[in-house]
């Protein structure tokens, strides 16, 4: 691998929760924010992001 040659990417399916903490709204939608995040780690943690059968994104507010 380009930046990890100590681990391989993982088989099997991936079930994925990811949160977003803010103290500012910026009406961002939590589900197309968490894409970019898996985007990045394809190929690094998995081989591919149709090994992602569940994704969950939830947002909390901090104010």
């Amino acid at each position: 691998m380009e930046y990890n040659d100590l681990l391989a990417p993982m088989d099997g399916e991936w079930y994925a929760i990811i949160y977003y903490f803010y103290n500012k709204a910026l009406d961002l939608d939590t589900d197309n924010l968490s894409k970019p995040v898996w985007d990045c780690l394809g190929g690094l943690l998995f081989k591919d992001d149709q090994q992602l059968k569940i994704r969950i994104a939830g947002s909390f507010d901090l104010t």
